[in-house]
């Protein structure tokens, strides 16, 4: 075991100082950004700020911009006890948008731009997964170019502090176990088939499922196996996927943690007819009676949510303020389909030209109707934003966000989120397709005949 011997700093002050572009003045702030935890940090009109803590080892700290013309970029930064860090943010055009460039100075400027430079999903490893005639690459190709950008890491690790290289170092070493799998999903969506490749399933057969330290790369394999062993009967995923990990796991303390996720993200989307038979899978397979508590706890609450069972109702805001039921605009005689999000949400805002083609194609539909609902709890923004987009469709905020009755009722953890009611406001689903689903129409033509 590695034991990573830190130098004893003890409590001290340190000052993180810069400027940001653009700045505008408008009351948006500067965030520092920790596990959830926000330090709110005003900015002066200029741009400048400056922030202190107290601090008794070395921290990384995200610098979270949020305003006009950004697109809310998270800035890494790394920051010592008793030194300085100074970041300054220029703007670069990007696709229409301004970009956010940061430079960096003082004690920690090293270590800033590694954060910086090593950014992003899998510390920014982008693999190429075809050669250039098309055909797709050998897992061991693969595997070298993991080893080569482990190797580019290592080398913007020159000049960085030895605790800083050494923590950076063992967390490159493992990137290796994150990404390797990842072979298997590039090759399928090059229309290749991982399988085939014997060195892949070799570094497979070498993977021990039952160790709880390869609990992640355990999810992948099995949906991976699933794929490549389809039943002779189709059954539901789901079912399908509790019934393979009881048969090809035996630990049940791995058992317990994929069995447990697996229940979690199916009940975040909603549930659907088949959730009598998932959960009684899920029973199966878990033995952490807690957490079965707690999903007992959300299934007898979605069990009132299933397609045919009349809507829960909640209260919403109309734009001009008044006070309005969820039931008084759906089952008004139109199937309505429903938009779920707010202005802070990426994911969602993209959804919106999506949902604007849908309400222009169907416009002349009696029978169907859109709606938008959005989450954000602070008003004004939501304002400004339909002030700008001026959509043609109904809108309507939930002020309370995800503490609101509605959340609670319908167990929304994340958006956009989209539903559809019938005309007697009864539930079709809980989790439709989005806009901007190749399938959409076809969604929306089923129950409009």
């Amino acid at each position: 075991m590695l034991v990573l011997l830190l130098p004893a700093y003890g409590q001290q002050t340190t000052l993180l100082k810069g400027k940001v572009h653009s700045w505008k003045n408008d009351g948006c702030l500067l965030v520092i950004v920790e596990r959830g935890k926000y330090d709110t940090l005003r900015v002066a009109a200029d741009g400048s700020f400056r922030y202190e803590t107290l601090i008794t080892e070395p921290v990384e700290r995200g610098l979270y911009l949020e305003y006009l013309g950004d697109n809310r970029s998270v800035i890494n930064c790394y920051l010592t006890p008793g030194q300085m860090t100074e970041v300054y943010v220029t703007a670069e055009k990007a696709e229409g948008r301004l970009k956010s460039v940061p430079s960096f100075a003082g004690a920690t400027r090293k270590e800033c731009e590694y954060l910086c430079k090593t950014a992003g999903l899998w510390c920014g490893f982008t693999p190429e997964y075809t050669k250039k005639d098309g055909t797709l690459i050998s897992f061991k190709e693969y595997r070298q170019q993991v080893e080569n950008y482990q190797q580019q890491l290592r080398d913007l690790l020159e000049g960085t502090r030895k605790e800083f290289a050494i923590q950076k170092k063992i967390e490159i070493e493992a990137l290796s176990d994150q990404v390797l799998f990842l072979y298997a999903w590039g090759a399928m969506r090059n229309q290749g088939d991982a399988g085939k490749d014997p060195d892949f399933m070799a570094y497979c057969d070498g993977i021990d499922l039952n160790d709880p330290a390869n609990t992640g790369i355990a999810e992948q394999w099995l949906r991976f196996y699933i794929g490549r062993h389809p039943q002779a009967v189709p059954e539901n995923g789901t079912v399908r996927f509790f019934k393979v990990l009881r048969e090809k796991i035996s630990s049940q303390e791995v058992r317990n943690v994929l069995a447990d996720q697996r229940m979690h993200v199916y009940f975040a989307l909603g549930g659907d007819e088949a959730m009598p038979e998932i959960f009684t899978e899920y029973k199966n397979t878990s033995t952490n009676q807690e957490v079965i508590a707690e999903m007992q706890l959300l299934y007898d609450r979605l069990a009132k949510l299933i397609p045919g069972v009349e809507a829960s109702d909640f209260d919403m805001q109309t734009v001009d303020g008044r006070t309005l039921r969820f039931r008084e605009v759906i089952g008004q005689g139109k199937v309505t389909y429903i938009d779920f999000w707010a202005t802070w949400c990426g994911p969602c805002c993209a959804e919106i030209p999506y949902v604007e083609k849908l309400v222009e194609k169907y416009k002349n539909n009696p029978d169907i109707e859109f709606i938008s609902i959005s989450l954000d709890n602070d008003v004004h923004k939501w304002h400004k934003k339909l002030d700008q987009d001026k959509p043609a469709w109904p809108q309507y905020v939930i002020p309370d966000n995800f503490n609101s009755t509605f959340a609670k009722e319908y167990n929304i953890t994340a958006i956009p989120r989209f539903m559809m009611f019938d005309k007697e406001g009864k539930i079709i689903n809980i989790n439709a397709p989005r806009p901007s689903d190749e399938q959409i129409d076809v969604f929306l033509q089923k129950y409009l005949k």
